[in-house]
């Protein structure tokens, strides 16, 4: 979930996409160096229809003053160490 407010809180959006189903799990990144949160969150659901349910409703949406993204997070490829 992008673009949230750095008032919204885990429980916050537990709340907003509970609605579509058991959420499993919502993490808040938080700033390294100003320990502030970043304006991004993680929301895990228990099955893939409602969390692809959540993001087509709620994609683009207005949530607490601010027009949210919702997408599906991407893998990152982690770069391999060789040691010949």
């Amino acid at each position: 979930v992008r673009n949230i407010g750095d008032r919204t809180d885990g429980q916050d959006l537990r709340e907003l996409f509970g609605r579509y189903g058991t959420v499993k799990d919502v993490y808040i990144p938080i700033d390294y160096y100003t320990k502030r949160p970043k304006p991004f969150a993680f929301v895990e659901f228990i099955n893939y229809e409602e969390a692809r349910d959540a993001k087509e409703d709620m994609d683009r949406r207005e949530f607490q003053g601010r027009v949210i993204d919702v997408v599906f997070a991407q893998q990152r490829s982690i770069p391999i160490l060789c040691i010949e």
